[in-house]
């Protein structure tokens, strides 16, 4: 936080309020337009910016005080919430939170009373949006079968440096090349609701958002206490690249049988409210990348 604005807010963290929501991931799962939709409503004050990345980074050695400088003051909480009629909240928005190993221990040390949002899109058409927005980023060079192949070695024994804290703070390849791993949800999940319980956190399905279902929006509405959500939502930056490319579908079968198990651990978590078509798609003898 080096500008002037930066250091205005760090040296005001004490007054400042931490959120009262945060958005956790999964990322390509539609956490972009999600916070831009909150952020847009009258009852609802932004963070600095939509990803902070603090608690997935060195910015967590910072300390709490230097979390709180990325939220509104109190006062300017007070006030809106004066002006606008209503109680007012504010959050942020981190996909790779979900994924980190650090990130939700983290997170509740610093804000426990905080409403944890988590947004899950079928993880095979995840995986495939996260290597074509790897791609685009200029940070992926192998064609997409070799990527896949490759991602088991690039990932090996990235988790545990990150656990037991070496240097640097952050992986590139556990960020960057987990495409089939981030869509392994349920150990992830699992660790959020161990620490915030089943009251805390929000588990939304990104297609009914993805289609402005009612029944979603709604459920979004009552976990933050907000009024009805009558705007449309829009799905933004979520990729669909290769979606209909009839030579994807060998790997749509691949990786559907990869995360297979996860899915059947994922419904005994949630139910099965969270099964998805293309991920159901798990003939054994497609259960490796085509050669």
């Amino acid at each position: 936080m080096g500008t002037a604005r930066s250091r205005w807010r760090r040296a005001t963290a004490r007054w400042r309020v931490l959120p009262d929501f945060v958005v956790v991931g999964a990322q390509k799962a539609g956490t972009t337009s999600l916070y831009a939709y909150l952020a847009d409503h009258k009852q609802v004050v932004p963070a600095s910016s939509k990803e902070l990345h603090f608690f997935d980074t060195c910015a967590w050695e910072a300390g709490p005080t230097a979390y709180r400088a990325h939220f509104p003051l109190t006062a300017h909480m007070r006030i809106a919430g004066w002006l606008r009629r209503g109680r007012v909240i504010t959050g942020e928005a981190t996909p790779y939170y979900l994924y980190h190993p650090l990130a939700a221990e983290r997170l509740h040390a610093v804000a426990p009373m905080a409403k944890v949002i988590i947004l899950l899109r079928d993880p095979v058409e995840r995986a495939l949006s996260h290597y074509w927005h790897e791609v685009r980023g200029g940070r992926e060079p192998l064609p997409l079968e070799e990527a896949l192949r490759a991602e088991p070695s690039r990932l090996r024994g990235r988790e545990r440096e990150l656990v037991a804290g070496e240097r640097p703070c952050h992986h590139h390849e556990h960020r960057n090349f987990s495409y089939q791993d981030r869509g392994r949800y349920a150990r992830q999940i699992a660790r959020y609701l161990a620490l915030f319980g089943t009251e805390q956190v929000l588990v939304l399905k990104s297609e009914e958002l993805f289609a402005d279902d009612e029944g979603a929006k709604a459920r979004l509405a009552a976990f933050l206490g907000l009024p009805e959500l009558i705007r449309p939502f829009v799905a933004e930056n979520v990729g669909g690249r290769g979606r209909d490319d009839p030579a994807h579908e060998p790997i749509r079968h691949m990786l559907a049988a990869s995360l297979a198990d996860d899915l059947n651990d994922l419904r005994t978590l949630l139910g099965d409210r969270f099964e998805w078509r293309t991920s159901a798609r798990t003939d054994a003898s497609s259960s490796s990348l085509p050669g």
